[in-house]
């Protein structure tokens, strides 16, 4: 099971650690904090554009295929601060996103056609069209009553 831990800095600042990585997360200094990081939805847009291509990648080279470049833009169109300061009130949440490939290489129709069809079977694209259920626990320390 992969473990990420998240420890929350100074301001909005979010430091995640993974695997002995480092990432941070943030909100842009006109959403109130101090852009060090991408935001929550930046991330995800980045989790699923990086997987598009690794997908891609890793089966290419298992075919043995040519490919010079590859480019994934991921774009969607909600502020991570704006719904985090409307989600006690309203169902904030990211409804669409949309992926852009650009491959370059040399590739007959017929594989061309193959990475296409394997874009929407990346594990966190599919994870996201399906559904993932989070469990919870909770433990808040020095809480007095």
């Amino acid at each position: 099971m992969t473990r990420v831990v998240v420890r929350s800095m100074a301001n909005l600042q979010q430091q995640a650690t993974v695997r002995g990585h480092t990432v941070m997360a943030d909100e842009p200094r006109a959403d109130g904090g101090d852009d060090m990081g991408a935001t929550p939805y930046e991330l995800l847009q980045i989790a699923l554009a990086s997987c598009i291509a690794i997908t891609l990648r890793m089966h290419a080279r298992r075919q043995n295929w040519v490919l010079r470049s590859l480019e994934v833009v991921v774009e969607q169109g909600r502020s991570h601060a704006e719904d985090s300061a409307a989600c006690m009130t309203t169902e904030a949440t990211i409804s669409h996103m949309h992926v852009d490939v650009r491959i370059s290489g040399e590739l007959s129709s017929e594989q061309a056609e193959h990475l296409r069809q394997l874009i929407s079977r990346c594990p966190v694209y599919q994870a996201l069209t399906h559904g993932i259920h989070i469990s919870e626990h909770v433990e808040i320390a020095g809480h007095g009553t």
